[in-house]
């Protein structure tokens, strides 16, 4: 008796779930109907609407997103720069120390790829990305700070790390 009474609850169970599942996986028109202002359209018109509604949200996350991307690079780029200007010779580098601070960039960015997606999948982006953004910026203006090759490296590291969840972000 106690048997079927586990089985009876995990078949209950099961059903519930199962029914979970059903209600999370929704078609466009199951949706359309939950709203009143969407339920009386046509196809037509809701093709037009979402081909509207996915305009404007380019146009307001395709500006900041580029930005974003552009300042990435710029870093990269401007390392070199910096270099060039005379860096290497004020820091008092080797240039095994200047290749191993570019290296730890590296390190650092291919450190922050996995805790990047996960975070970026688990939290909201419009806040994650801007909080990334001011994190890699306040790396970045570390960077006048650095006064031995130890301290490039580091801010290299830090710089890579807060610029890793970037990447999937674009």
């Amino acid at each position: 008796m106690a048997l079927q009474n586990i089985i009876s609850h995990e078949k209950d169970e099961i059903k519930v779930i199962e029914e979970h599942v059903e209600a999370t996986f929704l078609t466009p028109a199951q949706i359309q109907h939950r709203f009143d202002l969407l339920r009386d359209l046509r196809d037509e018109e809701m093709t037009a609407l979402n081909k509207k509604v996915v305009s404007k949200i380019d146009w307001r996350l395709m500006p900041c997103i580029t930005l974003m991307f552009l300042m990435n690079y710029l870093d990269r780029i401007n390392v070199s720069n910096a270099r060039l200007a005379g860096l290497q010779k004020d820091l008092h580098m080797s240039d095994t120390v200047w290749n191993a601070g570019i290296s730890t960039f590296y390190v650092g960015y291919l450190v922050g790829q996995l805790p990047g997606n996960l975070w970026l999948a688990k939290a909201n982006p419009s806040k994650l990305l801007p909080a990334i953004m001011v994190a890699w910026s306040a790396a970045t203006i570390c960077m006048p700070a650095m006064t031995s090759g130890a301290g490039f490296c580091a801010v290299r590291f830090v710089i890579g790390l807060c610029e890793a969840p970037f990447f999937p972000g674009r």
